[in-house]
């Protein structure tokens, strides 16, 4: 089958980025406290009250059972609070989470700062899950160890429930309300349509590699999380073709409010900055080091230079040039200073990102670097 432009656009780039790197070697970053098997389900919610219960209760009804659900409240003003609550004291498996009002990007970010799980996924507190979602997408992963995030498809309902036909989005067959999604995500970085959906599963690792979800991409911060793990990992749809997820379309949902949110309209921004963060992933990189590098890990790292992209590599406690990402490596147990983007080391004494070899932490701290230069 012809490749299309776009998928020509971005297989050439994925090419490159491996020339760059060994994609197998980020698998050997370790994350301390991770528990192997669980799946980390982080469902915020503002003022959700309405269809929250049908949300929790969807991961509740999961048949894969090892899971941990942590409902992040967003400041909601109704009883959203008082009915994750109540599920809680009865499932020792969700946790409840309250902050101020700051917008569903920084509920993700609070949710996965607290998980630990080996995988990880979020879901909207008016969708919900088909029993078997978790479990077809663990499975994936699970005989796919070199695939880092799983996505699946969907069934569209109305604000009742009701299956909703005729949208026109990948509906297969027609009227039946199922969205069958494309199968490779080629095209996903280069034409403007994000076509993973709402069941997806992603691994802790890829997420820890990416970064965390992006704020002034409110509305768009998952497709722009998606593009980005994309560029530095491996995306693949589930073989199953029946839906594995309920997205319910309302009057109240950030779907149905794309022309006053300007969703679309700053589709061609996002897909801007993506096409320049792509380009930093594979060009020349100027790093500041501050203290000694005892373990050789910059001699890992190309030593060419480009005004594109400035990043900071800590080694002690010195500052670093503001306006960059920064990166701290422990060499040994000790209190971590604050404000870096990023601590990696090399035991897992420390509770930061490990891995034992220089060349690993290199590789992983370069991405990383690269890939989030323009939060």
């Amino acid at each position: 089958m012809r490749k299309s432009a776009y998928a020509k656009e971005f297989l050439q780039f994925k090419q490159a980025f491996d020339r760059c790197y060994r994609r197998r070697r980020f698998r050997e970053i370790q994350i301390p406290g991770m528990r192997k098997g669980l799946v980390s389900v982080v469902l915020p919610v503002y003022n959700g009250e309405r269809y929250l219960e049908e949300a929790i209760r969807s991961v509740i009804g999961q048949r894969y059972t090892d899971w941990e659900l942590l409902v992040v409240d967003d400041g909601s003003e109704d009883r959203s609070p008082e009915i994750a609550e109540k599920y809680a004291q009865k499932d020792q498996r969700i946790r409840v989470l309250a902050m101020e009002h700051k917008k569903l990007p920084a509920a993700l970010n609070a949710g996965f700062a607290q998980a630990k799980g080996e995988y990880y996924t979020w879901t909207s507190a008016d969708n919900r899950m088909e029993p078997d979602c978790l479990e077809q997408q663990v499975r994936f992963l699970r005989r796919h160890p070199k695939a880092d995030m799983t996505y699946g498809n969907m069934r569209l309902l109305d604000e009742n429930g009701q299956i909703l036909r005729g949208k026109g989005w990948y509906e297969i067959p027609p009227l039946s309300g199922n969205v069958r999604l494309p199968k490779t995500t080629e095209e996903l970085n280069t034409y403007a349509n994000n076509t993973i959906g709402a069941a997806f599963l992603y691994r802790a690792r890829i997420a820890a590699l990416a970064g965390g979800y992006q704020e002034q991409w409110f509305t768009m911060e998952d497709y722009d999380y998606f593009m980005r793990i994309n560029s530095i990992g491996t995306i693949c749809h589930i073989p199953e073709k029946k839906p594995v997820y309920l997205y319910r379309m309302h009057k109240d949902s950030l779907t149905a409010q794309d022309e006053a949110l300007g969703i679309t309209a700053r589709r061609p921004q996002l897909m801007a900055l993506d096409k320049r963060r792509r380009a930093q992933l594979i060009q020349p990189v100027c790093y500041h080091q501050k203290g000694i590098d005892r373990r050789g890990v910059l001699g890992y790292i190309g030593k060419g230079k480009s005004d594109a992209v400035a990043c900071g590599v800590s080694f002690d406690t010195d500052e670093l040039p503001e306006g960059e990402v920064k990166v701290y490596i422990a060499d040994q147990s000790r209190t971590l200073p604050k404000g870096f983007d990023l601590y990696l080391s090399f035991t897992e004494e420390t509770g930061c990102l490990y891995a034992e070899e220089p060349e690993v932490i290199a590789h992983f701290m370069d991405v990383f670097c690269r890939g989030n230069c323009d939060k």
